[in-house]
């Protein structure tokens, strides 16, 4: 009898808990979850994306990490444990719509206050993706990505080199052209000269 009366108390517990936390943790959602919206991406659709985008700036995100962030309890969609950067799709069910599971929806007020302090302090960010079209879902991506450059969470090296990869791509031009230090070899031309038609 006691160990039913602490297992309802644990319960109790967690759920006061989460609902301070301001969400809910939603379990894995069935693959053939479809959002109400046309054009909208499902979740698996969504961390094929996301996880797409990240990986570029160096985020290696492993899929459904179960987060406690000083009381606020979250099932990330994705999660890199070494940077300490994830994100979590909110879904946008229909009205009066029955799931199997619970729908995470976006923290309180109090509960974002908690988040920020935890960025500053413990360095882990979460960005809040609200469900989309791949445009929509990338446009929002590619602003969480400028904010964790912004904070420091990643370094500028991490990032997409453009300036090198166009190097890069100059330079094999080069060695197509003239060799494999990229520079033309005046005897090769000269000798070509020499040869002239039909020789």
């Amino acid at each position: 009898m006691k160990n039913v009366a602490v297992l309802f108390v644990a319960a109790a517990l967690f759920a006061a808990i989460a609902a301070g936390a301001g969400c809910r943790v939603r379990t894995v959602e069935p693959d053939d979850y479809q959002p109400a919206v046309s054009g909208h991406l499902n979740p698996v659709e969504a961390r094929q994306l996301v996880t797409l985008l990240l990986a570029r700036h160096g985020i290696k995100l492993q899929p459904n990490s179960e987060l406690n962030l000083r009381g606020v309890r979250i099932l990330a969609d994705g999660f890199d444990p070494n940077l300490h950067i994830g994100y979590v799709y909110l879904l946008n069910p229909p009205p009066g719509a029955k799931l199997d599971f619970a729908v995470q929806t976006r923290p309180s007020a109090g509960s974002f206050k908690v988040l920020e302090k935890i960025e500053k302090t413990e360095h882990t960010y979460v960005g809040w993706i609200d469900e989309g079209t791949a445009e929509s879902i990338t446009a929002q991506i590619e602003t969480f990505v400028e904010r964790l450059y912004k904070t420091g969470a990643l370094a500028r090296s991490r990032g997409p080199k453009k300036d090198e990869e166009a190097q890069a791509a100059k330079d094999g031009k080069d060695s197509a052209e003239g060799g494999e230090t990229g520079k033309a070899d005046p005897k090769k031309d000269d000798e070509k000269k020499d040869e002239g038609p039909g020789k």
